[in-house]
């Protein structure tokens, strides 16, 4: 008798394990929240984009969307924290995107300048990888007007999504094809 609260406890703790969204077996960055600190300028100290990883700052941390944050208590930042391998950031994430990688590598850089990260990267061979840059989202403003053609007809338009040998397009009609 003198255990059973024990047991309930016990179990219960393993029940919740089962039914949490966050994988264990991804570290996150912490933060420590102070006066007046909402998720949106917690996030926004660290350079996470509020508007693409609100949903996942509430996840990770087992909250409800709109609650509010405690002064002084450590929250997951949605950054995650991963191993670099010393040569390349895209063979340490196995990614092939030279923009992403150039992003996370600029990201890391901008937060040791600030003091937010202690060590660079380079020499601690730990990565920070920002939820909003592996996940990127489009925000569409209301007022957002259609683009209209900026290459004229017969001009060349630069796509460098093509690569530096077909960067350059020209524009023979404005029908798609």
């Amino acid at each position: 008798m003198k255990f059973l609260p024990f047991y309930f406890i016990l179990l219960f703790s393993f029940l919740s394990l089962g039914f949490s969204n966050a994988d264990p077996n991804t570290n996150y960055v912490t933060a420590t929240a102070r006066k007046g600190d909402g998720a949106n300028s917690l996030m926004r100290r660290y350079h996470i984009k509020p508007e693409c990883a609100l949903s996942e700052f509430y996840r990770i941390n087992k909250m409800k969307k709109g609650q509010g944050l405690r002064v002084k208590q450590v929250y997951k930042l949605p950054i995650e924290i991963k191993r670099f391998d010393g040569k390349k950031i895209r063979t340490s994430l196995q990614i092939d995107d030279y923009d992403l990688a150039l992003s996370i590598q600029k990201y890391n850089d901008k937060l040791t300048k600030e003091n937010l990260r202690r060590t660079d990267f380079r020499k601690s061979k730990v990565l920070w990888v920002p939820y909003h840059l592996m996940n990127p989202c489009t925000i569409e403003s209301p007022t957002a007007q259609p683009k209209k053609h900026s290459v004229p007809l017969g001009g060349n338009a630069s796509y460098s999504i093509f690569g530096k040998k077909h960067q350059y397009v020209k524009r023979k009609s404005n029908k798609l094809a």
